[in-house]
């Protein structure tokens, strides 16, 4: 498959889909999945892996604790998503925590960063620098919220709080103005021409197609 960073390749023989991931060949009838140990990948995989093992993401060094738990006999349970997506991932159920001196949880066993506003019982995820909402946490679905949309309380959040660093997301606080400076900062480069050089590359040969409008292709 070529729409995907991972290495995912079909047996047409055996209308078998083929994953590598942490080190081993994991197989599927369909690219959704479910996903389950290859019991006994072909042969021809390694040649695969060998051929288009240094153009893909083989995901074969994960984070630590995630590689931890795979040698402790953790058998993890792979996720595909037609579309962008995003994972929300705790260390087992939800621990909720309460915010000082708000009305907001949030959940201390997970790397995101999320916060449940207690009147309204939503969730909050914040997502690259943007917020998104969901009255449930496992199903969704998920809405955008603008920064100044958010409850009152998410601009009491202790600076100094595990999750402190979402304040750069919330309007009206000192963090985002901070941000928002930072951000309009001018960064430059300087690059020599002479020495510059350009690579590009293509899924077989380069297809050229007309700009409409234009002289260009």
């Amino acid at each position: 498959m070529i729409n995907t960073p991972a290495l995912i390749l079909f047996d047409e023989a055996a209308g078998a889909y083929y994953l590598r991931a942490l080190k081993t060949w994991w197989s599927a009838k369909a690219p959704e999945g479910p996903w389950a140990v290859a019991a006994q990948p072909p042969a021809s995989l390694a040649d695969a892996l060998k051929a288009a093992g240094t153009q893909v993401n083989l995901m074969d060094t994960p984070p630590a604790d995630i590689e931890a738990a795979v040698t402790g006999g953790v058998v993890p349970t792979l996720h595909v998503s037609l579309g962008p997506a995003e994972l929300i991932q705790t260390e087992g159920r939800p621990e909720y925590l309460p915010i000082p001196d708000t009305q907001l949880l949030y959940i201390k066993n997970t790397s995101s960063h999320v916060v449940i506003d207690v009147p309204s019982q939503e969730n909050y995820v914040l997502i690259s620098g943007r917020w998104f909402s969901s009255r449930s946490l496992a199903n969704g679905p998920w809405s955008f919220v603008a920064g100044d949309k958010l409850p009152a309380d998410f601009a009491k959040i202790p600076d100094s709080h595990p999750k402190g660093a979402v304040l750069a997301s919330v309007s009206g606080t000192i963090q985002a103005q901070d941000s928002l400076i930072d951000n309009q900062i001018p960064q430059t480069a300087t690059v020599d021409r002479k020495k510059a050089k350009a690579s590009v590359r293509y899924d077989g040969k380069p297809e050229l197609k007309p700009i409409e409008g234009t002289s260009l292709e």
